[in-house]
């Protein structure tokens, strides 16, 4: 299992018995939160199978939806390179499967192998591209903007989600998520199956955020 993850198919059979030892390999239902905001990074987690979202509390209390991950992934692998408590907290949007590794032995026998520490850092980098679009969603973006990239890229996640929900993610009226999704239809920025379930976007919404 060990040398069908991408990160880890550049490993002798050995190496993959030394990682294999110090991981386990666990299953989450919907729901369940794999870590919170403030906790220890022990673990170096990998989303094998399924989703999860991550979430940053702000000031006053609210959640903020930063992005969702989807496999096969680091999950707040920052937390671990930089020895710091978790930044946000997470949990899982669809069920899932993961794999978790002792950090510490990790860096030990691993982290220094230059086929290993560049998929680490390849991660890290994409996680950079991450906090600079949720900078752009949250600054930059009106609420068009930021209800058409969360559809767009986020729409298994939409679509398990009720609005009201949705509109606390983006920190958005609830009358105003409504209309804009009613403008969005009217528009036939949605693709629907012959049940009427949304299945797809049009292309055009992008028009809504990209700058």
């Amino acid at each position: 299992m060990i040398k069908q993850i991408p990160f880890f198919s550049s490993l002798d059979d050995e190496s993959c018995k030394k990682l294999n030892d110090i991981s386990i390999f666990k299953k989450y239902k919907k729901g369940e939160v794999l870590f919170l905001e403030g906790e220890e990074s022990k673990w170096l987690n990998i989303l094998l199978k399924g989703t999860i979202g991550i979430y940053k509390s702000s000031p006053k209390g609210k959640n903020v939806f930063m992005h969702e991950i989807r496999p096969i992934n680091f999950i707040a692998e920052l937390a671990n390179f930089e020895d710091i408590p978790y930044p946000a907290s997470s949990y899982f949007t669809s069920n899932s499967e993961i794999l978790r590794i002792d950090y510490v032995k990790f860096k030990e026998l691993f982290l220094s192998r230059p086929e290993i520490s560049l998929e680490f850092l390849k991660s890290l980098a994409k996680k950079l591209k991450v906090m600079n679009d949720v900078f752009v969603r949250e600054i930059v973006l009106d609420a068009d903007g930021k209800i058409a990239k969360f559809v767009y890229e986020n729409l298994e996640l939409f679509k398990t989600l009720k609005q009201s929900q949705v509109a606390a993610i983006l920190n958005v009226a609830p009358e105003t998520l409504s209309r804009t999704l009613a403008k969005f239809r009217q528009d036939n920025l949605f693709k629907y199956d012959k049940n009427g379930e949304i299945i797809g976007v049009d292309e055009r919404l992008k028009e809504f955020f990209v700058i």
